[in-house]
């Protein structure tokens, strides 16, 4: 069997509204450059079908899912159904909970939410930069090494999330031979899936920085 290709673009859901170097229009230039013949998107199947209200993800609804369908390139949403997501939700929100109300981890909380303010004060400059492996890197050390530290429970729950998307892509990857396969998650989730991929020898990995 020919190997796939597997390329993880980043996607910055609500911002794609306010960030003019990553708009819905240059979302689309990048999907058309890869030219992939599937996409794994981070959604619910309701969400891909229209049966959900929810719609934190706009740049599905608003840009890929209609590029996708108008040019026939299927969507295999990777997130859970809704009733698993509530159920992991709130197990979330419970552990959120007692990080708060427990003091030696609400001081971590406090840092941990001054921190966060000051990364999204930082304004990439480019596409490039914040696709880029760097920018993977640092979200590396920032979302999954430190908070690890700081809150394993916390991200104990993050990484059953991501191991979720991940169980999806790879049995998209099965299912299909000498494909390129497009996966669109947050930009947070990119270098955890990057990392993951690279334990495989049967996909041919590429990055989406060189689209740029």
């Amino acid at each position: 069997m020919k190997p796939n290709t597997v390329i993880i673009m980043g996607t910055e859901h609500a911002r794609h509204f306010t960030d003019p170097k990553f708009d819905l229009d240059t979302l689309i230039e990048l999907i058309q450059k890869i030219e992939p013949d599937v996409i794994c998107a981070e959604l619910s199947p309701e969400q891909l079908d229209g049966t959900t209200t929810c719609n934190s993800k706009p740049e599905y609804p608003d840009a890929i899912i209609p590029y996708a369908r108008e040019h026939g390139i299927p969507i295999v949403p990777i997130q859970p159904c809704t009733s698993e997501g509530l159920e992991w939700g709130n197990r979330k929100r419970a552990e959120l909970e007692r990080i708060k109300s427990t003091p030696d981890l609400k001081n971590n909380w406090d840092f941990w939410m001054k921190l966060s303010e000051c990364i999204e004060a930082v304004n990439s400059p480019t596409l490039k930069a914040i696709q880029s492996r760097t920018y993977d890197t640092w979200s590396e050390i920032i979302w999954e090494k430190l908070q690890k530290k700081l809150f394993p429970d916390l991200w104990n729950l993050k990484e059953e999330w991501n191991r979720r998307f991940y169980s999806r892509i790879e049995d998209t990857i099965k299912e299909f031979s000498g494909c390129t396969i497009l996966v669109t998650v947050g930009l947070k989730h990119k270098h955890w899936l990057i990392n993951k991929l690279q334990e495989r020898d049967d996909i041919i990995q590429r990055y989406i920085e060189d689209y740029i």
